[in-house]
């Protein structure tokens, strides 16, 4: 009983947090009035649409009203920055054809003529990364396959064409590089000379970063870290390196985060609810249709919808254990009725066997003198006057054979009288149909 009302006590205590726990919740996307939309800034462009860091992938973005362009800047060996990420051009070019002899080299040792050699769109085609080529026109499939890496200015004004910002990082050539020094002041000169503005320009790279805003002072300086010595503006963190606590209380200090890459739309409606400005994602084309987060419910409305779902969750519990009681009452009392066929089953059969050894033994007495019966019951002794009366106790166990019965001295439950018998007969002083149903049946005989 005590085990009983020790499990009982966990599952109710355990039962009730269930129950409580949205008292100890706090949804952002439970509120009364849905925040502004983030705006989106296309991840290398429109990856799941077009080959990354190509101008189709800008421009490809550009339709669906991005609010800036995010690539990877690097350096050729004669001093032009150029759009690609990998730090090979193996998976995005066809580099392998066109210089097989270079094909793993770092990127930074080709000039800008030999990458503008290479082919940058044709492997999104026949690779499908998205499972979606075969929903473009050919005329698009042709647009893509003629893809050459963009350059950096080429980058810069058509951002400045379409008025959106620019994020980007930027890769240090190695130590053998030419610019390998001189790299920060090489790309703040040309994106100066751009025609982009200033404040659309949000500048990642961390190094030199005193020297950069010293020279162009309209950038939005933006940190992948905690560089708060530096009076950042904004912060540009991956999605599962920061909280939505910690994004708030930066905003309290005026520093704005940009999360990336949001591609779902589960993700996407999260921090649409916390009100963050900004998120950089590839799926800009799914992300632009949202009219409101997935989902997002009033105070009221939440209430109403726990209450409920406890009340109903309640019920299914109470009618889970009636059943369950109801199911078990009916079990036990099946189980006592089978025990009770059983018990009386056997005691039919042990009855039964009884009368037969019994039976038997009458058969055996029959057939000898009665002065053999002492013999009979283990007694050795000759033959006592008749008025001289001995009890002795024959005990059949119901599962022997009657010719192998053994006999015992203890209390009778039926009994044998043979002083008065003819010629030996034996009789009982109870039918045999009224033996006693039980394992041993005990049979007395009186001997004079």
């Amino acid at each position: 009983m005590g085990l009983k009302i020790g499990v009982l006590s966990v599952y109710i205590c355990i039962t009730l947090f269930l129950y409580l726990s949205p008292l100890l919740m706090n949804s952002p996307c439970v509120t009364t009035v849905i925040p502004r939309k983030p705006l989106l800034v296309g991840h290398r462009g429109a990856q799941q649409l077009a080959p990354e860091n190509t101008m189709s992938a800008f421009v490809t973005s550009a339709k669906y009203s991005v609010y800036g362009f995010e690539s990877d800047v690097q350096i050729s060996a004669d001093g032009v920055p150029f759009l690609l990420h990998d730090k090979s051009l193996e998976r995005t070019t066809n580099v392998e054809e066109v210089f097989p002899d270079r094909a793993s080299d770092d990127p930074s040792t080709f000039n800008i003529s030999d990458l503008k050699k290479l082919d940058a769109g044709s492997w999104y085609v026949t690779t499908d990364p998205f499972r979606n080529v075969d929903s473009l026109s050919e005329t698009t499939k042709n647009w893509y396959s003629n893809q050459t890496i963009p350059k950096y200015t080429d980058w810069l004004e058509y951002a400045a064409q379409e008025n959106k910002i620019v994020l980007f990082d930027l890769h240090q050539p190695p130590e053998n590089h030419t610019y390998h020094e001189t790299w920060i002041e090489l790309v703040v000169n040309l994106t100066l000379t751009s025609s982009l503005p200033q404040h659309l320009v949000w500048w990642l790279p961390g190094s030199n970063r005193d020297e950069v805003m010293e020279a162009a002072p309209g950038f939005v300086q933006v940190s992948g870290g905690y560089e708060w010595f530096y009076n950042l503006d904004k912060l540009n963190k991956q999605y599962d390196e920061i909280n939505n606590d910690q994004i708030q209380s930066l905003e309290k200090k005026n520093v704005s985060t940009n999360i990336y890459i949001v591609n779902s739309k589960w993700l996407f409606s999260l921090y649409w609810c916390i009100e963050l400005p900004t998120v950089t994602t590839g799926a800009c084309h799914e992300l632009e249709k949202m009219e409101e987060p997935m989902w997002h419910l009033s105070p009221d409305v939440y209430l109403i919808v726990w209450i409920t779902i406890d009340v109903v969750s309640a019920i299914i519990i109470v009618i889970i254990f009636f059943i369950q009681r109801h199911r078990y009452s009916e079990h036990h009392v099946a189980e006592t009725i089978s025990l009770a066929s059983v018990s009386e089953q056997f005691n039919q059969e042990s009855a039964s066997t009884v009368k037969e050894k019994f039976r038997a033994l009458l058969t055996r007495l029959r057939h000898r003198h009665l002065d053999h019966v002492p013999e009979v019951i283990g007694m050795h002794s000759p033959r006592r006057p008749k008025s001289s009366k001995r009890d002795e106790k024959l005990v059949l166990a119901p599962n022997e054979n009657p010719e192998d019965q053994s006999i015992s001295r203890d209390e009778s439950h039926a009994s044998i009288n043979t002083a008065d018998l003819p010629n030996g007969e034996i009789s009982t002083d109870e039918s045999l149909e009224s033996l006693p149903q039980m394992n041993h049946t005990e049979i007395r005989v009186e001997l004079s």
